[in-house]
């Protein structure tokens, strides 16, 4: 406590100086005043034993009188003409500065200020503000929405991908988002957001001319790339952050690296390990390095021959030849979106017969019809185990792969009512 020495009519007060107290300077000036021109005589007095939490007076402005247990304030009311314009002047003063002091130290806004805001780096490297209090969030993107859920903010949105369509995982998670209409299909449409007035926008990482687009039109909007574990953290790091879920975010990292670290540990003394490829929407179509399903086989135990495609094309094309030169041990097909081609057309084609995986019986299209285990959404940590189940039963049974599955997604999704025969694996 620090006090600061005011000389009043002969007299000295101590006021005392300490942050937030600045209320407190102008229930003084108020005594001043109402003594001083209306209640001549009066005593105030203020019992300061125990109770020193207050903090209003720790001073008496004069200490004429004083017990052991009791300070009276008192302030004497017969002073001429010239002393009350003296007093009324230095009230006033300190009325309008302490006043001007208490509203420069609050901290939230003002019914006229701006709402407050944070600064965050979204994944792309972006600065991007962001209100401190996220009430409404829009995004085309699907991973980004099984990110929204997963964190308990499926109530936030007001609009998803046009991707999610019944049946899905949203119609036993968050059934209000199926409901929803899309902001655009490919590319966000910027009229329907301007209307949708969202507090912020998710799009994906990769896609910076459509997220620059949506910050043209005074829409925060922030960019996410979660294409490795390290970077699926970061994902629920900045979404945890921008939504106000930090501590469910921190519960999802908790969970994803249990079992990503299962997967490591169950495969960790192979010594000879299987190639595989997870092929995309066409034949030829394959995930190299830069993207999440090539980390799933490597995380799973196995070698991707693709893994080393350098493009920035999504899916790159390498074509049958490639892969017949390749001839990996599994192949695994992706169930996200459509496919021109099945497993039981890759089964049944001469042009395959002498590929390994189609020689052995290891072609599979990966889980689940709800949601892709193989996009880089919360769940990818399943599509994991499923591939260690796959490419290694002796160490990882069907039946622990089931009793993992309805424990992960317990804890993602607490009080679901998703079962192996929903989830469709």
């Amino acid at each position: 406590m620090v006090f600061r020495p005011l000389r009043y009519a002969g007299k000295q007060a101590c006021l005392p100086l300490r942050k937030g107290e600045a209320n407190n300077y102008v229930i003084i000036t108020i005594v001043f005043l109402a003594r001083q021109f209306f209640l001549p005589g009066f005593y105030i007095f203020w019992d300061l034993k125990g109770k020193e939490a207050k903090r209003f007076i720790k001073e008496a402005l004069i200490t004429d009188k004083q017990t052991e247990d009791r300070k009276y304030l008192m302030l004497e009311g017969k002073y001429n003409m010239n002393k009350k314009l003296v007093a009324l002047m230095l009230a006033l003063a300190m009325l309008f500065t302490m006043t001007g002091c208490s509203q420069s130290q609050k901290t939230g806004p003002g019914k006229n200020s701006e709402p407050a805001k944070i600064t965050v780096i979204d994944q792309t490297g972006r600065n991007v503000e962001v209100p401190a209090e996220v009430k409404k969030v829009s995004t085309i993107y699907g991973v980004a929405v099984t990110y929204i859920a997963a964190l308990g903010k499926a109530d936030l949105l007001v609009s998803k991908s046009d991707g999610i369509k019944s049946p899905c995982l949203y119609d036993y998670i968050a059934p209000s988002v199926v409901k929803l209409d899309n902001a655009g299909l490919k590319t966000p449409d910027l009229e329907k957001l301007a209307k949708l007035k969202p507090d912020v926008y998710i799009g994906r990482g990769r896609d910076t001319e459509a997220t620059n687009a949506v910050q043209g039109i005074n829409i925060p909007a922030i960019g996410i790339a979660p294409e490795t574990t390290d970077q699926i953290f970061a994902t629920y790091d900045l979404l945890g952050k921008v939504l106000g879920a930090e501590k469910k975010a921190e519960e999802l990292k908790a969970l994803y690296r249990g079992v990503t670290e299962k997967a490591k540990s169950l495969t960790a003394k192979i010594e000879k390990k299987p190639t595989a490829i997870l092929m995309g929407s066409s034949i030829g179509k394959v995930a190299n390095e830069s993207m999440l399903q090539s980390y799933l086989i490597e995380t799973a135990g196995g070698i991707n021959p693709a893994k080393d495609i350098k493009t920035t094309e999504l899916w790159p094309t390498v074509g049958v030849e490639q892969i017949f030169a390749w001839n990996p041990d599994f192949i695994f097909i992706t169930s996200y979106g459509s496919t021109d081609y099945t497993v039981e057309k890759i089964m049944s084609d001469p042009a395959w017969k002498n590929v390994a995986a189609v020689k052995k019986g290891q072609v599979f299209k990966t889980p689940c019809s709800l949601e892709s285990w193989e996009l880089p959404g919360p769940s990818s940590a399943l599509g994991t185990l499923w591939m260690v189940n796959k490419m290694f039963p002796e160490l990882y049974s069907d039946a622990e792969l089931e009793k993992d599955v309805t424990a992960y997604y317990n804890g993602v999704f607490p009080g679901n009512t998703l079962s192996r025969q929903i989830l469709g694996y």
